[in-house]
């Protein structure tokens, strides 16, 4: 966990996202998609491959 941002400094999610995640709908877990990679970007961190 990054204590200050206050995510997971793995996958970039909130607890709360990590929590809501399965009852999401497409349109918020898009947002979240985004959210993480403004979060990777400012963390300096490279984004992985799938």
């Amino acid at each position: 966990m990054d204590e200050e941002n206050r995510y997971c400094a793995g996958c970039f999610r909130t607890l709360d996202e990590i929590a809501h995640w399965q009852s999401m709908t497409d349109s918020q877990k898009k947002r979240v998609y985004m959210l993480i990679e403004e979060r990777r970007n400012s963390s300096g961190k490279k984004s992985t491959s799938r």
